[in-house]
C-alpha cells in the first residue's frame, strides 16, 4: 500500500490518473480523507488535470491547508462512470507535525 507523508499546515495533493485516457464519460470525481480509526471524513476537492509530456490525463485531489490534525489518514476516491463507481486504491497519508512553527 502506497503511503505519502505531509506536514501541518501543508496542502495535500494528491494527483489520480485517468487510466483509460478518457475523460468524456466521467460524470464525477469524489475523494476524502479519514483518520484512521475515526468515522469522520474530510471532503478533498478534485479538478480535471490535463495530459503533459511526463504526466497523464487525470485529477488533482486537493485538501487545504490546516485542514488536517497530525496522524494517519487514508484516501480514496471514487470516479463516476456510466452509473457505476469505480474506487481507487486505499492510500495512506501521514500528517506530521512542523518542526518550524508557521508564521502568525
Amino acid at each position: 500500500m502506497t503511503r505519502l507523508s505531509f506536514k501541518t499546515g501543508q496542502t495535500i495533493l494528491v494527483g489520480i490518473a485517468n487510466d483509460d485516457g478518457d475523460s468524456s464519460n466521467v460524470s464525477s470525481v469524489t475523494a476524502s480523507l479519514r483518520r484512521q480509526g475515526r468515522t469522520q471524513v474530510l471532503a478533498m476537492s478534485a479538478t480535471p488535470r490535463a495530459a503533459t509530456d511526463s504526466v497523464p490525463e487525470g485529477w488533482n485531489l486537493t485538501l487545504l491547508e490546516g485542514a488536517a490534525d497530525p496522524g494517519m489518514y487514508e484516501l480514496d476516491a471514487r470516479v463516476r462512470v456510466g452509473g457505476a463507481d469505480i474506487v481507487t486504491d486505499t492510500l495512506m497519508i501521514e500528517i506530521v507535525r512542523a518542526v518550524t512553527p508557521r508564521a502568525p
